[in-house]
């Protein structure tokens, strides 16, 4: 070993390896913990937590949960998604919705990070279990938004996820405007504006920009198509803009 300023180390580094094969994994785990305690930085701290824990952990499972968000807040979404996907694996199995709710956030991590296909087969996996309506829902429209480039596919999500929100009023908005979305690729501006104007209907009611602004871009843009631009909606959307960033594409009415 030899000291460097405040730190011990090994004086070559296939001693540290040769150390760590011969030690027994519950020791490996031990450090691991030890380590975690003395860590201030919220990620570092959790994967310490992870490599001592053995066996699914409540605590463990939130303590990647709240590192997976300091990850997001930093900008690094694909860190996020293996922080999410670590917690989900570790959520006990009487918290099953906790281990839902964490692998769906993984997903939505894992297609912003630019690894779409992970993401599709991690939320199409979910579909497969016994999930709640709410639950079903909000995974087949994270399928919808992510298939957006197949319109038989999108189509086909949009209208389930609809019919899984009966009586939602957020998931409904969601659902109608990806169906409007799909009318469109296809050409039927009629449709499209039926769907997009009904969306735009109920997310008045909520007030809630990151519903609205959106739906607002789907009418004003079918309008622009029609040749009766709405150009008051469209000043509308784009002042309201700011309260929702992340806006892509259509979307976006500054787009």
């Amino acid at each position: 070993l030899r000291v460097e300023a405040e730190r011990v180390r090994f004086t070559h580094p296939l001693l540290a390896s040769a150390v760590l094969s011969r030690l027994l994994p519950e020791t490996v785990r031990a450090l691991h913990r030890r380590i975690a305690a003395h860590l201030d930085d919220p990620e570092e701290r959790a994967r310490h937590l992870a490599l001592g824990t053995e066996a699914p952990d409540a605590f463990v499972a939130e303590a990647l949960d709240h590192a997976a968000r300091h990850a997001v807040n930093r900008g690094a979404p694909n860190v996020a998604a293996e922080l999410k996907e670590l917690a989900a694996s570790l959520t006990p199995d009487h918290t099953v919705e906790d281990r839902r709710r964490r692998t769906l956030d993984a997903a939505r991590s894992w297609s912003v990070s630019g690894d779409l296909q992970r993401a599709i087969a991690m939320a199409s996996e979910m579909l497969a279990e016994p999930l709640t309506p709410s639950e079903r829902a909000d995974t087949l429209l994270f399928l919808a938004e992510a298939r957006v480039d197949d319109v038989a596919e999108l189509t086909r999500l949009a209208e389930e996820a609809l019919a899984q929100s009966s009586g939602d009023v957020r998931r409904s908005i969601t659902a109608l405007r990806l169906l409007a979305d799909a009318h469109l690729q296809r050409g039927d501006l009629k449709a499209s504006d039926v769907d997009a104007r009904k969306a735009l209907e109920l997310a008045e009611t909520e007030r809630d920009p990151r519903l609205l602004v959106p739906v607002l871009a789907v009418v004003s843009l079918n309008a622009i198509f029609a040749g009766d631009p709405q150009t008051e909606m469209v000043h509308r959307a784009v002042a309201m803009e700011d309260e929702t960033p992340g806006l892509q594409g259509y979307d976006s009415p500054t787009v």
